[in-house]
């Protein structure tokens, strides 16, 4: 059943037809999904790569490496309510290589509201037909019954795979993306595809992305799609060095032209159509320690510290939430290394 949505909306949205419901936060999952380094830099990664799995998932174009180490990230928010795990590695297929991440949200516990409403009117009793009783609204004299509360839960399961490719000779990568999406007792799945273009440009990189082209869309079991209109992100990054000290700087700029998703953190607006702007810095001593600091096109603050070992690496980020949302700041905690330094290790304890 699953691959057959998915060979179905392939053909909808690959194509640039069939009749959906456009929304505007169906893919999240991924827009929001990267490790720690990605937090901590406000994802402002079109143009900067880092080395960082996230910036793939902001622009496919950024080159992959078969050494590549991998990576396991963790995010729990809400005392454990809402949980993210995402595992990226490198995958050879052929001559080519991909980078593949899998992401993984789960929230439990979600309160259901709807059967608690006690809907008899202003008198406070069942049949007598007076004002209020059955409108589904809580009018006074009413009042909610707390064994009629139900839960349910919420989990994502996304996969991203990142290539390669040569497009206008210039170097290009595309990225499709793969969504199971259950609510309660529904479920859906979905197909999606990203494009980008990385260049040098002066002394920096110009980075290009177009998200969701031609359309990405969410299949669920009652028929009904949720379609996604494609975004653009252009990005640069600027690296500088210092001659007498040990460290490395990269500055990184970007912006967000979304044709339907004007929210209070766009820049500029006009309709539908918003303009939001990040930017973030990293630098970097002796190839050892890192530090990020970040402003993401939503507006939130975030910073980040990273260690480096010979065959591992430890990255933790704080995104500063409040008082924006009043819902809490988070931290996130990834750790990357090489499989085979792993392996070695397992087999001399044996």
């Amino acid at each position: 059943m699953v691959y057959k949505k998915l060979l179905i909306l392939i053909i909808l949205f690959s194509s640039g037809f069939g009749k959906s419901d456009w929304v505007k936060y169906g893919w999240e999952l991924f827009n929001t999904g990267g490790a720690a380094p990605s937090i901590a830099l406000g994802n402002a990664l079109t143009a900067y790569h880092g080395d960082y799995v996230g910036s793939y998932l902001v622009n496919p174009a950024h080159p992959i490496s078969q050494g590549k180490s991998w990576t396991f990230s963790h995010q729990s928010r809400f005392a454990g309510m809402i949980n993210r795990e995402l595992i990226s590695f490198p995958l050879k297929i052929n001559k080519h290589v991909v980078q593949s991440i899998l992401i993984y949200e789960g929230i439990g516990q979600i309160p259901d509201t709807r059967n608690m409403l006690l809907d008899w009117g202003l008198d406070g009793q069942f049949g007598t037909n007076d004002l209020g009783e059955g409108n589904g609204i809580l009018d006074e004299g009413e009042r909610l019954d707390p064994e009629k509360i139900q839960y349910f839960g919420q989990h994502q399961f996304g996969a991203y795979f990142s290539m390669p490719i040569s497009f206008m000779k210039q170097n290009g990568g595309l990225g499709m993306k793969v969504l199971y999406h259950s609510i309660g007792d529904h479920s859906g799945v979905g197909v999606g595809f990203n494009i980008g273009l990385i260049r040098t440009l002066g002394k920096g990189r110009l980075g290009i992305a177009v998200k969701d082209i031609p359309s990405s869309g969410v299949l669920w079991d009652n028929g009904s799609i949720e379609g996604t209109i494609p975004s653009a992100t252009i990005g640069y990054s600027i690296p500088m060095t210092f001659k007498k000290f040990p460290i490395k700087a990269f500055y990184n700029i970007g912006s967000h032209i979304e044709p339907n998703n004007r929210n209070m953190f766009s820049t500029i607006g006009s309709g539908n159509i918003g303009i939001s702007f990040e930017g973030s810095t990293e630098w970097i001593y002796q190839d050892n320690i890192s530090f990020q600091l970040g402003k993401s096109r939503d507006g939130f603050i975030s910073s980040g510290l990273g260690i480096y070992f010979k065959n591992i690496s430890i990255h933790y980020a704080f995104l500063l939430m409040e008082p924006a949302t009043q819902l809490g700041n988070n931290h996130y905690i990834s750790i990357s290394f090489h499989p085979s330094w792993i392996l070695e290790k397992l087999i001399s304890t044996e």
